[in-house]
């Protein structure tokens, strides 16, 4: 059932103890997948070259983007990836730049949201928070 800001369109700046609990497990558990996915980045990159690997880069923003589908909140993609990225810290060769790299993440995942307001979360702003990341990957 949706409460009476949600009724009336209007998003829910607060933070609840669920939605920050909520943000901090996706962040470990797509960090425990990113991970694996980061070791078979390295032996794509090596193997293939960087214009094959790039195809495993999705995998880095899936916490920020899920979040911000589950819990609808300003914010929320930014601090999953910046759990992620604490998480996968002593995990990768890349020691406190996987945080960095995570929280940039974050940030362009949160950027089609920001420009709308934070008032819609359909499928058509997950895929422009992925194409605004992807295309900014490409470019750097």
């Amino acid at each position: 059932m949706k409460t009476g800001l949600e009724k009336a369109g209007r998003v829910q700046l607060y933070w609840r103890t669920k939605d920050l609990l909520m943000a901090g497990l996706l962040g470990v558990v797509f960090a425990i997948v990113i991970i694996g996915v980061n070791y078979v980045y390295m032996l794509a990159t090596s193997l293939l070259g960087p214009i094959y690997s790039r195809i495993l880069i999705g995998f880095y923003m899936l916490p920020g983007l899920i979040a911000l589908y589950l819990i609808r909140k300003p914010g929320a993609g930014l601090l999953a990836e910046t759990v992620a990225g604490l998480v996968m810290i002593p995990f990768t060769s890349y020691g406190w730049m996987m945080l960095v790299g995570q929280a940039v993440n974050g940030l362009f995942c949160e950027l089609p949201y920001a420009f709308a307001r934070y008032r819609t979360y359909s499928a058509r702003f997950m895929l422009a928070a992925w194409l605004s990341r992807a295309l900014c990957h490409a470019l750097l």
